[in-house]
């Protein structure tokens, strides 16, 4: 009495994957909005957790590879995103021991994968383009996670230890198409045609303030 049974689902129309068309932000500036911990990780909000405001916190319970996961609300087709932005940081007074990763999951259990470089104890930000050249992955296979994702990891096991002493907060994680509300035009500074406005100095402790030396001086070459 062998039965097999395989892709149940129930959904409002036979689609497919609800296909996101606008942006998904998450600030956790009034809760967790559905984000949890993973894999040995007790993830939890509070109001000063944020880069401004709430935010979440993951404690490593040691034993596995502590992660932020999505909410459930993120789930779907993730074809018409361009870019995932987040902040991270450590709560200890150096550098994380260990790199951060990004993981884009599909309910089959493959995912796109991507290792990015240590926090720091202060603010860190993150920028990844959603192009198959970021994961190292054929289009076809960028192409079969993104229409069906089950979840996104942000890695949260960055200090050699556990419990408290590997503690990581996260804030202000987007998932943006071209554009969206309260994002900024992207600024670009090349320095073909010149300094285009930066300029160059330091901080003086002498009088405690920004002094500036001037517009930085452009070299064509270099």
């Amino acid at each position: 009495d062998i039965v097999y049974l395989d892709n149940v689902v129930l959904a409002t129309s036979t689609n497919g994957p609800a296909a996101f068309t606008q942006n998904l932000i998450a600030r956790f500036d009034a809760g967790d909005e559905g984000w949890v911990g993973y894999d040995n990780s007790t993830a939890t909000w509070a109001p000063a957790n944020g880069f401004a405001g709430g935010g979440l916190a993951s404690v490593d319970d040691g034993g596995g590879t502590a992660r932020f996961q999505s909410s459930d609300a993120w789930i779907g087709d993730w074809r018409a995103f361009k870019t995932l932005r987040f902040l991270i940081r450590v709560a200890t007074n150096r550098r994380a021991d260990f790199d951060t990763s990004v993981q884009i999951a599909t309910w089959s259990g493959a995912n796109l994968s991507l290792t990015l470089p240590k926090p720091w104890p202060s603010w860190t930000p993150y920028t990844v383009d959603l192009k198959p050249q970021t994961f190292g992955a054929t289009t076809n296979d960028f192409d079969a996670t993104l229409q069906d994702v089950a979840c996104l990891w942000i890695g949260a096991d960055l200090i050699n230890g556990s419990g408290t002493v590997d503690t990581t907060y996260l804030d202000e994680v987007a998932l943006l198409t071209e554009s969206g509300p309260g994002f900024p035009p992207d600024r670009w500074s090349d320095f073909e045609s010149g300094h285009q406005g930066w300029r160059y100095g330091g901080w003086n402790t002498g009088s405690e303030d920004w002094t500036f030396s001037g517009l930085a001086p452009h070299a064509a070459t270099g």
